[in-house]
């Protein structure tokens, strides 16, 4: 059964998704919910935006298991990879929050029909209203755009995190092997938990 969490917030995309999305988001909104997780997590991780590709390849293989069909395929699998190895998933169990900064679809080479700042805006309302009800201690940006995105909603107000510390780790469609790119964000996790005070020493989140 899906949180009722994400049944909100799949009706606040659907509002506030733009006429020239729309008819594309319909076609998987039965399993693109735009987040997965805990809502009550400590931990938020913001990514960029679901790729058109991974969204078509999630449909074709994956939407059968639901909500849990998000951030799954060759590379985003390194992304659930290093949560399991850092304890904030485990056995199926999420102990961390995972969303993205902009809701619309696009494949990473063509970019949306306006700038990617501009949409990410647009989008504010809605990552404001995700931070409000998860209340994260810590948010960790998911490579440099997320990170630029989220900074820059902040600086100009859209955005207010209310208290909770910023941090970047690397993004898990960097070109290196996967062994490589898991370690390396799986490190990157420790960091940010222990900069923030919540691991427990080893890699595990104190809460856990």
């Amino acid at each position: 059964m899906v949180h009722k969490h994400f049944e909100a917030l799949r009706e606040r995309i659907r509002e506030a998704m733009p006429p020239h999305a729309r008819e594309e988001y319909a076609r998987y909104a039965s399993w693109l919910y735009g987040a997965i997780g805990d809502p009550e997590a400590d931990v938020m991780f913001v990514c960029e935006n679901p790729s058109r590709s991974g969204v078509e390849m999630g449909h074709r293989e994956n939407r059968h298991l639901g909500i849990e069909a998000q951030w799954r395929g060759k590379r985003p699998d390194r992304l659930r990879r290093a949560l399991q190895e850092t304890g904030l998933l485990r056995h199926g169990q999420w102990r961390c929050y995972v969303t993205n900064v902009i809701k619309e679809i696009w494949m990473a080479g063509d970019g949306p029909p306006e700038p990617p700042a501009v949409v990410a805006c647009r989008w504010s309302e809605t990552l404001q209203w995700e931070l409000d009800v998860v209340q994260p201690g810590i948010v960790v940006c998911v490579g440099g755009k997320s990170h630029k995105y989220v900074q820059d909603l902040v600086s100009s107000g859209l955005v207010d995190l209310g208290g909770a510390s910023l941090y970047q780790i690397l993004h898990y469609s960097a070109r290196k092997a996967d062994e490589t790119i898991v370690a390396q964000m799986a490190d990157g996790i420790r960091n940010c938990l222990r900069a923030a005070g919540l691991d427990g020493g080893e890699g595990l989140p104190r809460y856990s």
